[in-house]
C-alpha cells in the first residue's frame, strides 16, 4: 500500500497526538472540563488533553482528523486559547474580558487560518448559554492541507471575566451532519462551575 502524503500527515499528527495527550473514553453522562465546567454527554468520545493547556481540552468521535470537539473552560483575560510556539506568541490573538462575540469569533479565524486554511463566517446569533446569554456562530473552512472543506460551529459565553466556549469543526461532505445534534445538546448542557 502506498502512502500517500495527506495520509501519511494523518498518521503523524495521529501519532503526534496520542504521545503528547492524555487519552481516554468520555462516558455518557455528566463531565466535568478542567474542573471550570460541566457537560452532559449523550453519547461516547474519545478525549484527548493536550497536557500543555490550562485551558483547553479536545475530543472526538470518529478522530482527530474527522471531527474535533474542543472546549475551552474559562479562559482567562489576557490569556491564549491554544498554546503557540514562541515565535507565534507575540502575535497571537488573546482573549480580553470586554470582547465582543464579534472579536471571539476573529480569534477562532485566526486560529483556523494560520496553516493556509480559510475561513468564512455563515452565522453569527445571540442564544442561551449556561442558562445565561451567549452566543452561537457557524463558519466553513477550506482546510489547506488535503482541501476538505469544512463545517464548524460555536457556542460560547462570558462570565466572571473568563471565556467558555465549545467550538466543533467535521468536514462538510458527512462528518459535521453526522454529530452536530450531539454537539447541540452538548452546548445547551452547558454549566459553569463556581
Amino acid at each position: 500500500m502506498k502512502i500517500t502524503e495527506p495520509r501519511a500527515l494523518l498518521i503523524a499528527l495521529t501519532l503526534l497526538l496520542t504521545s503528547c495527550s492524555m487519552i481516554s473514553i468520555v462516558e455518557p453522562g455528566e463531565v466535568v472540563i478542567k474542573e471550570r465546567m460541566t457537560v452532559t454527554v449523550p453519547k461516547a468520545w474519545n478525549r484527548y488533553d493536550p497536557a500543555s493547556s490550562e485551558f483547553a481540552e479536545v475530543w472526538t468521535a470518529d478522530g482527530i482528523p474527522l471531527d474535533n470537539l474542543w472546549f475551552y473552560a474559562g479562559v482567562g483575560n489576557g490569556k491564549l486559547l491554544r498554546p503557540v510556539t514562541d515565535r507565534n506568541e507575540k502575535k497571537a490573538p488573546r482573549f480580553q474580558a470586554n470582547m465582543t462575540p464579534t472579536e471571539i469569533v476573529e480569534i477562532v479565524e485566526t486560529l483556523t487560518v494560520q496553516d493556509g486554511s480559510t475561513f468564512k463566517l455563515e452565522r453569527l446569533t445571540t442564544d442561551v448559554i449556561a442558562d445565561g446569554r451567549g452566543f452561537r456562530f457557524d463558519f466553513r473552512s477550506l482546510r489547506k492541507r488535503d482541501e476538505v472543506e469544512i463545517r464548524g460551529s460555536g457556542f460560547g459565553t462570558i462570565r466572571g471575566d473568563r471565556l467558555y466556549l465549545i467550538l466543533y469543526s467535521a468536514p462538510a461532505t458527512y462528518y459535521y451532519n453526522k454529530h452536530i445534534s450531539a454537539v447541540e445538546a452538548i452546548a445547551r448542557s452547558l454549566k459553569i462551575k463556581n
